[in-house]
């Protein structure tokens, strides 16, 4: 583990805020970030309504179904 970082003429820790003073009453203090690992962080999921480009192609496709629909000649009822 590492140990606590002071820049110059800083009394806290860098990493995880630890006061200097503290670290006289208790010099084995490991600084925070570099304790246990954690889990992942879990994926992002990707809704249907959050798919633009599915949605954007199937509005062109419906777009020019109904443009063909409107090309077609009268039919006689």
């Amino acid at each position: 583990m590492q140990s606590h970082e002071f820049p110059s003429g800083a009394d806290r820790c860098i990493h995880c805020g630890t006061l200097a003073a503290r670290l006289i009453a208790d010099p084995e203090c490991p600084c925070v970030p570099h304790g246990p690992v954690l889990r992942p962080e879990p994926t992002r999921r990707q809704y249907a309504s959050e798919d633009y480009d599915t949605i954007e192609v199937r509005l062109r496709e419906l777009e020019a179904e109904k443009t063909a629909g409107l090309n077609l000649p009268a039919t006689p009822d």
